[in-house]
């Protein structure tokens, strides 16, 4: 939420008087507040008015915004490397990050940053566009340049445009309908416009050409890497690890482009690899409405006052990997051998098999007071404790969490909603010959209550260090499993996928 007030003063001409008396000190306060006539500077300019904007062929300020030559890493599609959203487009003056780029509606600060929500493209009369740095004026935020939204202020009549773009293919579309409405009844100037967009989702696997031109498999693989520990000769820990992939990891690359293919993973260079490209998207799916009110009245040539309302609401269905990178797998515990699942067999140093003493017949091995296996060769087989290298929780096999869509994928629900009203006022100022007044109030409130997709990292603690002698449903298998009683439980892989409502303002 954010409420801001203004006022300054500016004086139009003046006049030079005689002076008698010697003048020792002169102090001058000026004030060059940047009014939505257009901008005045030396800084180079551009103007887009409402021809130019209809000429770009798109109502969606995102894509006029990307087509700009001075604007550089806007994005229109979506992204799995960068972060890139195809549901949020912000300008991005001289490559210098959309924070450097100062956005202005109607001469007025604005919360937030994506351009598709500032305005109905409709009722936009005209982009002002300083394409220098202005933090001298503005402050830091400017250091790339401001943009200002010159919204319409009169109108008379009504419009309703119908636009919409799709394939050859037909398998996407994307639809705006607009309304422009506006009178003048006795001086007040009245103006109102709305506008609603709503389009499909462009599966990556629907562009595969494109799709396999690019990166779509990752080093941290569902399954994994792990480190695990090397012995001598004799069986006996050397305390050195080296990493290897799940044995049950894929092998050659299948296409990547069907759903399902390469399930384990596919080998590359020596080391399990993971294909995602087919559970992301070019354009997510998204509705998106926003409306505007202006209302403005000149009472005399001394005075004049405008008011204006504008809001926005946006929804869009994102899907993504069943699960990202896990950056944080280094705060897991230790996989013990005996955990369910584990493929890593504890061999000598020439990979003869060893065995573990089990004196209470539980089926585990003993260890010592450091833990360690106790070696016995008339004992039972066991597996290494190994640790995580790369890995992340879910991906195409096993038992995948019921929170996941039909697809595989994670599925979002992105859900922001806005309110911004402005009120302005320029007058002539009293007892000040030639000296006019502005004075603005602004009203920005902006929600975000979107849906939120994660791994819970103490669920998997949980069942890593799960009782496998006495709760063995409850352990966790993050291995690939050849053996239908080594898989994961419903119960426990729904446990560990969190799903979480934000209420962000």
């Amino acid at each position: 939420m954010c409420a801001a007030i203004s006022i300054s003063l500016l004086q139009i001409s003046g006049s030079v008087l005689a002076q008698d008396a010697e003048v020792e000190e002169v102090v001058v306060t000026g004030s060059f507040i940047r009014r939505t006539e257009g901008f005045r500077a030396a800084s180079p300019i551009t103007q887009l008015n409402a021809e130019d904007l209809a000429a770009e062929g798109t109502p969606n300020m995102g894509d006029v915004v990307a087509n700009l030559s001075f604007n550089q890493g806007s994005t229109v599609t979506q992204n799995s490397l960068t972060g890139a959203s195809s549901t949020a487009t912000s300008i991005n003056l001289r490559g210098l990050g959309s924070g450097a780029t100062l956005n202005l509606v109607d001469g007025m600060r604005v919360i937030g940053t994506n351009v598709n929500t500032f305005l109905p493209q409709i009722a936009i009369q005209r982009l002002d566009i300083v394409t220098d740095g202005a933090a001298a004026l503005y402050g830091s935020q400017a250091v790339a340049g401001v943009v200002n939204f010159v919204p319409r202020t009169s109108y008379d009549g009504v419009k309703v445009e119908l636009y919409q773009q799709g394939d050859d293919r037909g398998d996407y579309k994307d639809t705006t309908v607009s309304f422009l409405g506006g009178t003048e009844w006795n001086g007040l100037n009245i103006v109102a416009a709305a506008e609603y967009r709503t389009n499909g989702r462009l599966k990556m696997i629907d562009r595969p050409d494109q799709m396999n031109a690019g990166l779509t498999s990752s080093s941290t693989p569902n399954p994994g890497r792990y480190r695990v520990p090397t012995r001598d000769a004799n069986g006996v820990l050397t305390g050195k690890t080296v990493t290897k992939s799940d044995p049950n990891c894929g092998g050659v690359r299948q296409d990547p482009t069907q759903p399902g293919n390469n399930p384990n993973g596919f080998t590359f260079a020596g080391q399990c690899w993971y294909d995602f490209g087919e559970f992301w998207d070019y354009r997510a799916a998204q509705d998106t409405g926003t409306g505007f009110l202006n209302l403005s009245y000149d009472v005399s040539p001394d005075f004049s006052w405008s008011a204006q309302t504008s809001f926005f609401a946006r929804r869009s269905y994102n899907r993504g990997s069943p699960s990202n990178p896990g950056g944080r797998v280094s705060e897991l515990p230790t996989i013990r051998g005996e955990l369910p699942g584990n493929p890593f067999r504890a061999v000598d140093a020439s990979g003869n098999p060893l065995f573990a003493q089990d004196a209470n017949g539980d089926g585990v091995p003993d260890r010592n007071a450091s833990g360690a296996v106790i070696l016995d060769p008339n004992g039972i087989a066991f597996n290494e404790d190994v640790n995580f290298a790369a890995w992340r929780p879910w991906g195409k096999h096993g038992t995948l969490p019921s929170q996941l869509g039909g697809d595989g994928a994670t599925h979002g629900d992105g859900y922001i909603r806005g309110i911004r009203q402005a009120f302005k006022a320029d007058f002539a100022v009293p007892y000040l010959e030639d000296w006019r007044g502005n004075a603005t109030y602004t009203f920005s409130y902006q929600q975000d209550k979107s849906l939120a997709n994660n791994f819970s990292l103490g669920m998997l603690t949980q069942g890593l260090n799960c009782d496998v002698v006495n709760d063995r449903e409850a352990c966790f298998n993050p291995f690939v499993s050849t053996d239908a009683s080594t898989l994961n439980t419903q119960a426990v892989a729904d446990s560990t996928y969190v799903q979480n409502r934000v209420n962000d303002e």
